[in-house]
């Protein structure tokens, strides 16, 4: 199986004055992320993700993160296994982990909807 590796940043909210003090550089916390990789661990609440060439992001989730399947159908946290291949999009933080506001189990994930 090969990982897909997709990073995107999306749009992100911060007053002018913020920008001038940060020489135009947004601050982590305030930058969108999306990224593409297979689960490598799992935990409640917490997954480790490949996105390929040695990239792992840690990923954080709750009650508040949409789960779906990748034709939109809702999907549960009990099927985020090891080894099944997710989108995250959510916020990236200063330490480098991403606090997930939706995950997306891909089509070829080889999970089955219950």
């Amino acid at each position: 199986m090969v990982a897909l590796f997709s990073i995107g940043f999306g749009s992100f909210k911060t007053h002018s004055n913020a920008l001038i003090a940060q020489g135009a550089n947004p601050t982590p916390q305030d930058m969108l992320f999306t990224v593409t990789g297979n689960i490598i661990d799992h935990s409640p609440g917490k997954i480790t993700l490949s996105s390929g060439q040695n990239m792992e992001f840690d990923v954080q989730y709750d009650s508040k993160t949409e789960i779906q399947h990748q034709d939109g159908s809702p999907a549960k946290d009990s099927e985020l296994k090891v080894g099944i291949e997710i989108q995250v999009k959510g916020l990236l933080t200063e330490a480098g982990d991403i606090i997930a506001k939706k995950i997306v189990i891909q089509a070829n994930a080889g999970t089955s909807k219950k």
